[in-house]
């Protein structure tokens, strides 16, 4: 497997028409250790460098989960690691769960899994340890989905999700190409943004859309 999974890595690198200098970087791992990867030099990576790998090649992490031979288990934790970055705190929390929650419903239906042991409903406001709970408990439902495939596609659901809103590279990729630029006249103008768990008010956002226009002179 591991012989295997370096072949498959280098294939995809050259076919791409990448050098190993760049994927490393892209990957946010070095050189060498990818050259020894290749090489079925290494074990097969930790999730965390799946995933940068999956960034760099610009393929999903679902293939590369499938590629590495990993099980239910596995899945699982990967799982819970993008609900754990999803349902965290952020300016746009409220949209971010609900988008998640919908991708979960969705595959559910789309293949008859019944739903019910499943929390499914948004509650905006809860933070902390009330949301760890949801963390927990969501993630403990899909674990008892016995289709991995299933569970493959709620996997990639949630990945678009991260990326979408930019929460994917930011937590897992320290490279330059992480450092994206986000326009905050934008972000004031969606319904759902807060500032340490308090909503802000449309009065709120007008006010600091002012000051930005005075700090950058606008």
């Amino acid at each position: 497997m591991t012989i295997e999974f370096g072949k498959y890595i280098r294939k995809v690198r050259k076919k791409k028409g990448m050098t190993s200098v760049e994927l490393a970087v892209k990957s946010g791992i070095s050189q060498s250790y990818l050259s020894q990867m290749e090489n079925g030099k290494r074990g097969i990576p930790a999730d965390q460098v799946l995933l940068g790998l999956s960034k760099g090649l610009g393929i999903s992490y679902l293939a590369l989960l499938q590629k590495a031979g990993r099980n239910h288990d596995t899945i699982d934790i990967a799982i819970k690691k993008f609900l754990s970055i999803l349902l965290s705190d952020h300016p746009l929390s409220g949209k971010i769960e609900e988008d998640t929650f919908e991708v979960i419903s969705r595959v559910c239906s789309e293949n008859g899994v019944n739903l019910d042991n499943i929390d499914v409903t948004p509650i905006n406001g809860e933070h902390g340890s009330i949301n760890e709970k949801k963390i927990n408990n969501t993630t403990k439902a899909i674990s008892n989905i016995n289709n991995v495939e299933i569970k493959h596609e709620i996997l990639e659901g949630l990945q678009n999700v991260a990326k979408r809103y930019y929460l994917w590279f930011s937590e897992f990729d320290t490279s330059a190409e992480a450092n994206i630029s986000i326009d905050l006249s934008k972000l004031l103008t969606n319904s759902n943004v807060a500032y340490k768990n308090q909503p802000l008010t449309d009065k709120d956002k007008q006010l600091l859309l002012s000051y930005l226009d005075a700090l950058t002179n606008n």
